[in-house]
């Protein structure tokens, strides 16, 4: 753990600029962009992102089917729609196993640079809002703004490399 402590130390050092809002809430977007970046790009390597959105689509519209089906009480349609739920399940499967591959490729990445900057920034205010708010207050420390960072900037990346279909 000393060596941890150590490089803790120097990344402090070297990062003193950082060390004030509103450089500290800039730095930590920065991070935040950079990693969801990285994620975004593993994702499209990875993935099958157009055979991923089919499966979700499918399923979408089974559901939806389904529960029109229930709705109406229409058991030729219901009993139509049960065949099919194998398949359903298999499409399901694949989604997850594809979602599942990437997070095993960058929750080291995440987590790593999480703990690392969290040991930099303990106990400091990272962002500074010009009104109070509920639950968050006024003066923010590093694990909400990051959070506040890596969520905002997830959203729209994600529509644009097209991973959500939302």
């Amino acid at each position: 753990m000393d060596g941890f402590n150590q490089l803790i130390l120097w990344l402090r050092e070297r990062l003193s600029l950082f060390n004030t809002t509103p450089h500290s809430a800039l730095f930590i977007f920065s991070v935040a962009f950079s990693l969801v970046l990285l994620v975004m790009i593993i994702n499209r390597l990875v993935t099958d992102v157009k055979k991923i959105h089919g499966y979700e689509l499918k399923t979408k519209k089974h559901t939806s089917n389904l529960e029109e089906a229930e709705k109406k009480k229409d058991k030729v349609a219901l009993r139509r729609l049960k065949r099919n739920e194998i398949k359903l399940k298999q499409y399901r499967s694949y989604i997850a196993k594809q979602r599942f591959k990437v997070t095993i490729i960058t929750i080291a990445p995440i987590m790593a640079t999480y703990v690392i900057m969290s040991a930099i920034f303990l106990g400091q205010t990272v962002a500074t809002f010009p009104l109070h708010f509920p639950i968050i207050g006024q003066n923010v420390a590093f694990p909400i703004w990051y959070l506040l960072c890596y969520f905002t900037i997830y959203m729209p990346l994600s529509k644009i490399f097209g991973i959500s279909l939302r």
